[in-house]
């Protein structure tokens, strides 16, 4: 039977239920879907947030959907349109060592020592009219020896690294344990490098391995990718991409379907990297903006549509002072790229993903 033959209000009320592409599809099939696609603000409403690769935040529930449609198109004219800058308010210099600072969506951390043994952490969040965010100051002075190792605000997390190798959750709103983190603080075995946070995960390098754990069950259950310490970041909430020199490649691994006592992963997906013969890359690297599942305000990035950023730089030839010289090849990929061929048993060549999924730069 075609759906030509059934009346609007049986359309309306199936057409919302399809994923945007297939109403795309539908819009495209004869002027009066067009029409009906194009006048309706529910299907608007499933087409445009998939389309500029949004979610809702957990404040779009008190919002009627007028409403929510006119606030997503202003934050995407905000996002996409020309900069509007404006004078913001004057900071002071902040007492105490100033050595570094973390940017969490709008929210900005910013660390100084006091006395070579604590940090005190001055967090400022920013005002945003688009989003709904009001500005707010506040400090948050950490035990001694304790180090912010990971911040995402949107789940209000602060992760603390504690002297030599403890790892606390705490609330980024008074410096108290969070109150999700229902389990014991997590002791490894050595010093902590890096840490990073998404959803329910955080993970860590320590003592040469990169330990993956939920923060939040009781108790607290790693999950173990035994492979030596490398340039890695996490995909999303279920997926972890780690840099390879041997091969020269991207291995994404499904850390949630092995690990536990065994601490065993399944082999991971491997994609290949550009050839860079004759000569072989002398350091890669990888990073990711923010990972959060619930941004502050109305709407978010999806997680499929974070951007990596992969810095492979070649060794050339050595030059006039004996020293070698370098080209560096930027790679900015969406997570959605790499996610959309796992799992794979087989390996996934530059020609089929690098070229469509990505943008490379000398």
């Amino acid at each position: 039977m075609s759906l030509t033959i059934l009346p609007d209000d049986v359309l309306h009320a199936i057409l919302p239920d399809l994923d945007h592409r297939s109403i795309l599809a539908c819009q495209a099939t004869c002027r009066r879907f067009k029409t009906l696609v194009d006048s309706s603000m529910d299907l608007q409403y499933v087409i445009e947030p998939a389309a500029a690769g949004m979610c809702e935040g957990p404040a779009v529930q008190y919002l009627a959907l007028p409403e929510r449609l006119q606030r997503l198109r202003a934050y995407e004219d905000a996002r996409t349109g020309p900069i509007a800058l404006q004078e913001l308010p004057f900071v002071p210099a902040l007492a105490g060592d100033l050595w570094r600072m973390r940017i969490s969506v709008t929210t900005i951390v910013t660390v100084a020592m006091e006395a070579g043994v604590r940090e005190r952490l001055y967090v400022q969040q920013m005002p945003s009219a688009v989003r709904g965010i009001e500005e707010r100051h506040w400090e948050i002075s950490l035990p001694p020896y304790h180090a912010m190792a990971a911040v995402d605000a949107s789940q209000d997390l602060l992760v603390v690294n504690g002297y030599p190798s403890e790892l606390r959750i705490l609330s980024l709103s008074t410096g108290e344990r969070h109150p999700l983190a229902s389990g014991p603080d997590i002791f490894l075995d050595a010093g902590i490098d890096n840490t990073q946070v998404f959803g329910e995960y955080c993970a860590a390098t320590s003592s040469g391995y990169l330990i993956i754990w939920n923060w939040r069950p009781v108790p607290p259950e790693p999950t173990f990718a035994y492979r030596p310490s490398s340039q890695w970041t996490l995909l999303n909430d279920t997926h972890i991409a780690i840099m390879s020199k041997e091969p020269e490649a991207i291995l994404v691994y499904a850390f949630r379907t092995g690990g536990g006592k065994d601490r065993v992963l399944p082999p991971p997906t491997v994609f290949e990297l550009p050839n860079c013969a004759p000569e072989s890359p002398s350091r890669m690297t990888i990073c990711s903006d923010v990972a959060g599942t619930q941004h502050e305000g109305l709407f978010h990035p999806t997680p499929s549509s974070r951007m990596l950023s992969i810095t492979i730089s070649v060794r050339l030839c050595k030059d006039q002072l004996g020293g070698y010289k370098h080209q560096r090849l930027e790679l900015a990929i969406p997570a959605d790229t790499l996610l959309a061929h796992v799992p794979s048993a087989e390996a996934v060549p530059w020609a089929r993903w690098g070229p469509a999924g990505s943008v490379l730069s000398p």
